[in-house]
């Protein structure tokens, strides 16, 4: 059984989530950390009540592996603050051919993991680029569509039309951003989304962006039960598993799986309790 609670981006009510998960005596906690020390004594509690921890993004890859994820267990990376960010940074740079403005759009909210995001989009896209020039990051106040439109609206009054490149950290802010660049009459800016969901797919089919970092999270899923079911066993799990993105355009959009069609594939599998995939 699997009991899921969305804190809102508010700390204290991820602190307090995590307390709840504690008095229901839970086997394994999940976290997607909004703040690292702010968290420390809650999951150190829950370690102390024998709850496991995987925590999801709450390490930033570097060059070396991490000898401990600790306070978790173990961490599983999305994916999208190293491979994630340098597939769209490689499209944005081939897109712009090695020279442009660029935009970033991040959340209103100093989230770690989204942070080292949106930070490497910056550091990836103008390596061996001097051609090509981070003009700044917009923050998206309100984490969606409209929040991606009213930045990237407030950038543009700020530069104009010297803005070529838009790389947002979500799909819908991505989309925001170009209704945005329409109704100022902006065109040929090149727009990368973060996220791989159906509004993504079909802006790049339409054309409103043209890259998305597909997460897969019905995949991400099934390798966070992987790990919890060998942290119950007592088996030994690396503190950091990454997990690879698969970056869409329109070249290879055709070969994109829609999450419902995988979770349904998922569901149909489960039910078959002698596949050895499943073991």
């Amino acid at each position: 059984k699997v009991v899921a609670l969305n804190a809102g981006l508010n700390v204290n009510q991820q602190v307090s989530d995590i307390n709840t998960m504690i008095t229901d005596k839970v086997k394994v906690i999940i976290v997607f950390p909004l703040a690292g020390p702010a968290l420390v004594p809650v999951l150190t509690q829950a370690r102390k009540a024998g709850i496991k921890l995987i925590g999801y993004n709450a390490l930033i890859p570097g060059g070396t592996a991490p000898k401990s994820a600790a306070p978790f267990d173990t961490d599983l990376d999305q994916g999208i603050i190293v491979k994630g960010a340098q597939d769209a940074a490689s499209y944005v740079q081939t897109a712009l051919h090695g020279k442009g403005n660029v935009l970033g759009i991040n959340i209103g909210a100093p989230v770690p993991s989204l942070d080292a995001f949106v930070a490497n989009y910056q550091k990836y896209v103008t390596a061996g680029h001097p051609g090509i020039k981070w003009l700044g990051t917009a923050a998206d106040a309100t984490d969606s569509l409209s929040g991606g439109q009213t930045a990237t609206a407030d950038a543009i009054t700020r530069y104009g039309k010297k803005i070529n490149a838009i790389m947002s950290y979500t799909d819908e802010a991505g989309i925001g951003a170009a209704n945005a660049l329409r109704q100022a009459g902006i065109k040929n800016v090149v727009i990368v989304g973060q996220q791989g969901n159906a509004d993504g797919i079909a802006a790049i089919k339409s054309g409103q962006i043209q890259g998305d970092i597909d997460v897969q999270p019905w995949k991400q899923a099934l390798y966070a039960l992987a790990m919890a079911k060998d942290l119950l066993a007592g088996k030994t799990v690396p503190a950091l598993v990454q997990y690879p993105t698969v970056f869409i355009t329109k070249t290879n959009v055709s070969s994109y799986v829609p999450w419902n069609t995988a979770i349904a594939q998922i569901n149909a599998a489960l039910q078959a309790s002698d596949n050895p995939a499943l073991q």
